[in-house]
């Protein structure tokens, strides 16, 4: 065998044990395993809530449940949800601030500039009035309105002429 198909080798065994042996030398990070999980079995119970809060609501537009029993169940369900609801929200914001933290960037620069309701009314308003005045007609093929700036009808795909 050749030096240089040794030394070739040689590399790439190092570089696949470096691969391996990488996540042992996290030890110090499984606080987020941990935060991960918790944050992953909160979700899985909030899907479970919701999909026998859904069962439920059907289960009574059918007939199956009276009325003095649905109400009650209905009312656990939804606190049971709230509370997980804000489990969910204080476990996603102190990562928040433990990513902030170990950025190093304020928490406040995640916050959105304040806008206020008549602000947003005029930028809506400004859409509105830039979309029917770039409104270019229909589709000859499909019938979907197109903008006159469209080369391609964006329903069907046939070309504007």
């Amino acid at each position: 065998m050749q030096v240089t198909t040794f030394l070739f080798l040689f590399a790439l065994l190092l570089i696949v044990v470096w691969f391996v042996a990488r996540p042992f030398g996290r030890g110090h990070k499984s606080h987020f395993l941990v935060d991960d999980h918790q944050f992953s079995s909160l979700l899985a119970e909030r899907e479970r809530v919701l999909q026998t809060l859904e069962e439920l609501d059907f289960d009574y537009a059918m007939g199956k449940i009276p009325a003095d029993e649905y109400a009650p169940q209905r009312s656990a369900l939804l606190k049971q949800g709230a509370s997980l609801l804000r489990q969910l929200d204080s476990i996603s914001s102190l990562a928040e601030q433990k990513i902030n933290n170990d950025v190093g960037q304020p928490a406040l620069m995640n916050q959105p500039a304040a806008i206020t309701d008549d602000e947003i009314e005029t930028l809506i308003a400004a859409r509105r009035v830039a979309r029917k005045a770039r409104s270019g007609g229909f589709c000859s093929a499909c019938g979907k309105p197109i903008l006159a700036s469209d080369r391609f009808c964006p329903h069907c795909g046939k070309i504007i002429r």
